[in-house]
């Protein structure tokens, strides 16, 4: 079982708060410092490719274990999916194996060969798989999170601007609430290739259960590194390699965070996105089975 030795895990905190965003919802039936610059309303210039180690773009997504190394290219090709356009809706789906367990449905800020900028304003359509409480599934075994079903909601509390940059195993948000900017929050993860069935289209993660949350002032802290250790090499979770890996991967972000370099230089801040936007819904067959 993982630990963490030392006192890497807290800095400039007593205590680390997950940001509000597994929410209760209402059932249904149903490292470099090379960054994107803000040009207006969500549009963006890039500089050169943030792929501060040059390893393969994506992971893809198979049952029962995450190991297979792609490139976002490769995926592109084979999916049939190419960029998406300004302002598409986008679903950002969480996956153990088959079993989806979360859904975002986002609006495209940009996408590019840098990355994929994505926008989720409460009030976006949002699914899990909860209780008959209403209450959003966190780790737990994976015979349970696939026996409750997926749930139909809305985004609550903190509007999130979502960078998923290109060849790296985490994503990146900034968090604003009532449009002012209240921190970052670092994701780790295992990408999965884009996807398209004519009527929806996304990407797809595997969420690692391990996290760094930033504060404005740049202090940081892990978060979940409880539900991080008693879930290391359970049946469709992460293995202990991957934790591993998982575990470097935020250090090179937290490195960032400590030099006050990109993306934690200021960058989207001040975001504003665009106001001919409406909110993006789940879309009808938003909780079918991958294919």
């Amino acid at each position: 079982m993982w630990s963490l030795t030392g006192d890497e895990h807290k800095v400039g905190r007593s205590r680390c708060d997950r940001p509000t965003f597994f929410v209760r919802v209402s059932i249904s039936s149903g490292a470099s410092s090379s960054k994107p610059r803000t040009t207006g309303h969500g549009s963006s210039t890039p500089a050169r490719s943030w792929n501060r180690s040059g390893r393969p773009n994506v992971q893809s997504i198979h049952p029962g274990r995450i190991d297979r190394v792609i490139t976002d290219a490769w995926a592109r090709k084979n999916s049939g999916v190419g960029h998406y356009n300004h302002g598409d809706v986008v679903l950002r789906r969480s996956r153990r194996g088959l079993a989806v367990t979360w859904v975002q449905a986002t609006r495209v800020v940009r996408d590019d060969e840098y990355g994929l900028l994505l926008w989720l304003p409460v009030g976006s359509g949002f699914g899990c798989r909860a209780d008959d409480q209403g209450q959003a599934t966190r780790e737990e075994p994976i015979d349970v999170v696939v026996a409750r079903p997926l749930v139909a909601g809305e985004w609550k509390d903190n509007s999130v601007l979502i960078w998923n940059p290109a060849g790296a195993a985490h994503s990146l948000w900034w968090f604003f609430h009532a449009k002012r900017f209240t921190g970052w929050y670092v994701n780790l993860e295992i990408r999965g290739p884009r996807w398209s069935d004519g009527q929806r289209c996304g990407i797809d993660v595997a969420d690692m259960g391990l996290d760094v949350v930033v504060d404005p002032d740049r202090t940081w802290c892990w978060k979940d590194e409880d539900d991080f250790a008693a879930f290391t090499d359970a049946p469709g979770y992460w293995t202990a390699a991957q934790a591993v890996a998982a575990r470097a991967e935020g250090r090179s972000v937290i490195a960032l965070a400590e030099e006050g370099r990109f993306p934690f230089d200021g960058t989207y801040c001040d975001f504003v996105p665009d106001p001919t936007w409406s909110l993006p819904e789940l879309p009808t067959g938003w909780d079918l089975p991958p294919t």
